[in-house]
């Protein structure tokens, strides 16, 4: 697991940054929903075959949402193993987020994009 700021200059477009920690075969985190549906991110994720997780948060404040993922993790890594990359996948909160999230109740993980669905968009 590395940081963002551990490995990139603060200014480093999600371009950049994208395409090295791909090389590294690592799983991409991001909070950002407009990042993920940029179509010069979305062309770079299908064609290096990488796997990102968008992690919605909404409100949520960093700790719910680092708690949801590790809450969520099980279901992410199972939902992972069950489909080929390259793909985006959708990490909501669960119902009744804050308490819930608190006591370990796990988020949902849905595709928000593949393959398919990306090649189906640009036509």
């Amino acid at each position: 697991m590395a940081c963002h700021a551990d490995l990139f200059a603060p200014d480093a477009t999600d371009e950049e940054w994208l395409e090295q920690v791909v090389k590294d075969d690592f799983v991409v985190l991001t909070m950002d929903g407009k990042m993920v549906r940029r179509r010069a991110i979305q062309d770079i994720v299908m064609h290096s075959g990488a796997r990102l997780l968008y992690l919605r948060g909404g409100s949520a404040v960093m700790p719910q949402v680092a708690q949801n993922f590790v809450n969520t993790q099980p279901r992410i890594e199972r939902f992972l193993s069950r489909r080929d990359a390259p793909i985006i996948v959708r990490v909501s909160r669960p119902s009744g987020s804050a308490g819930a999230i608190a006591v370990g109740v796990p988020g949902e993980v849905s595709l928000y994009m593949d393959r398919a669905e990306w090649e189906r968009r640009r036509r």
